[in-house]
């Protein structure tokens, strides 16, 4: 990394929080828009993929980092 100091310093679990939060309101939000034909199961599909990349990617981030920097 480039050593720059973080405009926002967010804890790793705060971030893992807010990403399974938007995922529940994803997966609710998707579900209407597809019933609503104004959004395809697929797309649904493959925005709340994603985001659950996201979340694994910050859950591993955490688990590698040693846990006294928490």
């Amino acid at each position: 990394m480039s050593g720059r100091p973080l405009v926002y310093d967010v804890p790793i679990e705060s971030q893992i929080s807010c990403v399974k939060r938007e995922i529940r309101m994803r997966e609710h939000v998707y579900a209407a828009r597809v019933g609503a034909d104004k959004m395809t199961q697929t797309q649904a599909d493959v925005e709340l993929q994603m985001m659950r990349a996201v979340l694994e990617t910050l859950e591993r981030l955490r688990d590698a980092i040693r846990p006294e920097l928490f």
